[in-house]
């Protein structure tokens, strides 16, 4: 499936822009006049012609997907059939021009008889495939509301996480960069006043001094090339990320790695056991339920995992021992999981792990930041002190005092 940006209008003058999935132009096309719609431009979203045409993708962030999620799923606990809800759901939602602009299109799609999961899927606007899978088997199990309201449950747990390691880093943040901006200014307004000084006295430096003198007159002379080494670092990343093998690579390298390995591991487990839980919950069949697990999780290396854990469960393999090859998955969610699947009872267990993990990111949060803080206030100060340092042993050289 490819994603294509679409330009059609009706017959009663209704314009059409947006973002669609489907396997071809042909097939965008024929959906479109399907619906009644007459296609005036239909172009890859990869392409460098759909940038010409200005087309923007439309995507929703988290806040407003978890606003339209509880708004939609109050108004369906309250009774409210889906087009009623929609239509209801037009006037709450006019201050948010994207969310508004889903609720148009969603309820457009629900009077030609389309499912909801289809019309969101459709739009492509932040909707993820875990969103979507709930939402389906909310469908399919005539539970519809009860399937949004776990969604906005789990989308207020990812919130909380969220802004707990927001708050936790706004400090380290602001210590971080005030710190930067004082060496900086150091380095490009202080120490040049005494460098003239120091060329009249004509006298040799000490080393330290001519170390932090130098680095001042090359940041005054070629501070753009740190902005091309941090454009460069930041689209070598990006190219490791779009690039399989490598990414593959880095996620392996990344799990590995103190303290930040742990921490990602725990997110990425919480992520398994809640996603997986929530579609097992749904009635979602096992083998399906981890194809969407899989299309949840950020890191590579362990999502590979869930494919080895699906050609075990193929085989009549539990799928425990697939998790616990090359050591990625932590021993008690392995443990707990082997115990869930002889017992029968893997729902409960995954319900309780992704519980206990969620406590586990954010003690490790607190206990990566409690190291971080420290040690970046005790480096920063260590190299202001440098800095001053080096110009006071000048100083004093000059002066013919002994140091």
């Amino acid at each position: 499936m490819a994603s294509f940006y679409c330009k059609a209008v009706n017959a009663g003058g209704d314009n059409l822009n947006e973002l669609r999935e489907g396997e071809s132009v042909d097939t965008v096309i024929k959906s479109l006049q399907k619906e009644g719609y007459i296609p005036i431009r239909v172009v890859k979203a990869e392409s460098l012609l759909a940038r010409f045409y200005g087309v923007k993708k439309k995507v929703l962030n988290h806040k407003q997907i978890l606003l339209f999620t509880q708004k939609l799923a109050t108004l369906l606990q309250a009774g409210l059939p889906l087009d009623n809800a929609l239509k209801t759901m037009q006037s709450l939602t006019k201050d948010s021009a994207e969310v508004s602009d889903v609720v148009d299109i969603s309820l457009k799609k629900i009077k030609q008889g389309e499912a909801l999961s289809f019309a969101l899927e459709q739009q492509s606007c932040g909707f993820t495939k875990f969103y979507i899978g709930i939402i389906k088997a909310g469908e399919a199990g005539g539970d519809l509301a009860g399937s949004l309201q776990h969604l906005a449950d789990y989308l207020e747990r990812v919130e909380s996480l969220r802004s707990t390691i927001v708050s936790a880093m706004v400090y380290p943040a602001i210590l971080l960069l005030s710190s930067m901006a004082s060496i900086i200014l150091l380095m490009t307004l202080v120490l040049p006043q005494f460098a003239d000084l120091f060329e009249s006295a004509g006298k040799s430096l000490p080393l330290p001094t001519i170390i932090v003198m130098s680095i001042s007159e090359w940041l005054q002379s070629y501070w753009w090339t740190l902005l091309i080494v941090f454009i460069s670092f930041a689209m070598l990343f990006q190219y490791i990320q779009d690039t399989g093998h490598l990414r593959y690579r880095w996620d392996t390298w990344v799990l590995k790695f103190p303290l930040i390995g742990d921490l990602l591991s725990k997110v990425e487990v919480a992520r398994f056991c809640y996603t997986l839980e929530s579609l097992l919950g749904k009635g979602v069949p096992l083998l399906d339920a981890l194809i969407t697990v899989k299309k949840t999780m950020s890191n590579t290396a362990m999502s590979e995992l869930i494919d080895l854990a699906r050609t075990n469960l193929k085989q009549g393999k539990p799928i425990s021992l697939a998790l616990a090859c090359q050591n990625r998955f932590p021993i008690l969610a392995i443990q707990m999981i082997k115990l869930g699947e002889e017992t029968g009872n893997l729902q409960g267990v995954l319900a309780k792990l992704s519980t206990t993990y969620d406590k586990e990111v954010k003690i490790s949060v607190q206990r990566m930041l409690s190291l971080f803080e420290p040690a970046l206030i005790l480096t920063l100060g260590v190299v202001i002190a440098g800095i001053i340092f080096s110009v006071l042993m000048a100083v004093v050289s000059l002066n013919d005092f002994t140091f």
